[in-house]
């Protein structure tokens, strides 16, 4: 085995190995790829090429519009061991090519039934002549998290759900095609109402579409769903690297 190929198998098993310990869910959109452990399929939605370089997110991303309406996917009888009544973690790679937000149209990112019934519950905005990303707290609605939103532009978005305490936190990051963070903004303690655990309401990953005079193309990619958060691109890059380093002084010492 060449070292190219050593490193491509390294960083593979370091990436099997962190979703195995993590208990976590995955959707890259790719073909032939294993998500039953979802437990339940994609409702609406279709696939496209992805927005992401291919390097970091594949050849596909999942997508929809406002002529097909939302897509989501149900998480709750997963197979992973993520249990609902305990914290758990979503991350996700999305991007709006276009957006009807002056004539109504809405794109929201929600765990949950849609209406007050969410665990987390994620908007773009517009505010005066500038498109802004909003979450929603159970006491005071959306409110601004500090990130203007831009079209064609990807963003990472990651969730830290706390059913102990019924409160969501939301982290949102411009990002490069592969992964690299431009800019930033989060907001913590954002509460939901109590009857979203009580009555197991959590647990559908729900991207909400709509498009009163045209349409809204939306994209997702590389989805997450975990029991301890989702490592930064980078951090993986480095365990990767450190590991394909072990790999080389092994093969030099064996070469001595």
């Amino acid at each position: 085995m060449n070292m190219k190929n050593s490193f491509l198998t390294v960083s593979s098993l370091l990436l099997t190995s962190l979703a195995v310990q993590a208990g976590t869910l995955s959707d890259t959109f790719e073909a032939g790829e294993d998500t039953s452990n979802w437990g339940a399929s994609w409702s609406g939605g279709t696939t496209t090429n992805t927005f992401l370089n291919s390097s970091f997110g594949g050849l596909l991303a999942g997508t929809g519009s406002s002529a097909g309406q939302s897509f989501s996917r149900s998480f709750k009888n997963n197979t992973v061991g993520i249990n609902l009544s305990q914290p758990y973690y979503i991350s996700m790679y999305v991007q709006l090519n276009t957006f009807d937000a002056p004539s109504g149209g809405q794109f929201e990112i929600i765990d949950g039934a849609y209406g007050s019934g969410n665990a987390v519950d994620i908007k773009v905005a517009l505010v005066g002549s500038q498109l802004v990303w909003q979450a929603r707290d159970n006491n005071n609605g959306f409110q601004n998290i500090g990130l203007d939103f831009n079209l064609s532009t990807p963003y990472q978005v990651s969730f830290a759900v706390d059913p102990a305490s019924f409160t969501y936190s939301v982290t949102i990051n411009e990002v490069t095609g592969t992964g690299g963070v431009l800019d930033s903004a989060s907001a913590n303690g954002l509460s939901f109402d109590h009857n979203v655990i009580n009555n197991g309401q959590n647990g559908t990953l729900l991207y909400y579409i709509q498009g009163s005079a045209g349409t809204i193309n939306a994209m997702a990619d590389n989805i997450t769903i975990s029991t301890t958060p989702t490592p930064e691109p980078s951090t993986i890059a480095l365990l990767a690297v450190g590991a394909f380093g072990m790999l080389r002084l092994k093969s030099r010492v064996k070469a001595i």
